[in-house]
């Protein structure tokens, strides 16, 4: 009995021991500049209604990274108070980023676990944008960064 006990104390040594976290594998890409579609006609994720192409607005967003962001449950809706429609955002503030060149090398590490994107610009307006935001490498600097989703081009 000692020896059985002593046998499965091994393994469950060695299984331990072997164990390892998933490696991250780092794409590699580019900074782009990046654009937001929006459509006032589309009636949102779950709505199931198709948008109107010629109401569609582009926004050009500013190049920029940031070091860290605050997730944060908001309103996803004006007016809505009681709880329901929150949702998980991302929020960034434009004047807390760093400008970055397009064209610049990048490796792409992660997606946030955010759809929308609470952005304050310099001129202190917020926003609310349906748009997610990534964390890259810049191999350049090894800086560890969160950008838009859109800023970025994944090399094939």
């Amino acid at each position: 009995m000692n020896k059985l006990n002593i046998l499965l104390m091994l393994m469950m040594f060695a299984l331990i021991s072997c164990y390892s976290e998933p490696e991250q594998v780092a794409e590699p890409g580019v900074f782009k500049a990046p654009i937001l579609k929006m459509n006032s006609s589309a009636k949102g994720g779950h709505g199931g209604s198709t948008a109107n192409k010629a109401l569609e607005v582009s926004i050009d967003l500013p190049l920029i990274t940031w070091d860290s962001f605050e997730y944060r449950k908001i309103n996803l809706k004006p007016g809505w108070s009681q709880g329901g429609g929150k949702e998980n955002f991302c929020v960034v503030n434009e004047t807390d980023g760093t400008p970055v060149t397009a064209g610049s090398p990048i490796l792409f590490l992660e997606d946030a676990t955010c759809f929308y994107t609470y952005y304050t610009s310099a001129d202190g307006i917020p926003h609310k944008y349906t748009i997610g935001i990534v964390k890259v490498r810049i191999p350049e600097t090894g800086a560890e960064v969160w950008t838009w989703r859109t800023a970025i081009e994944i090399s094939k």
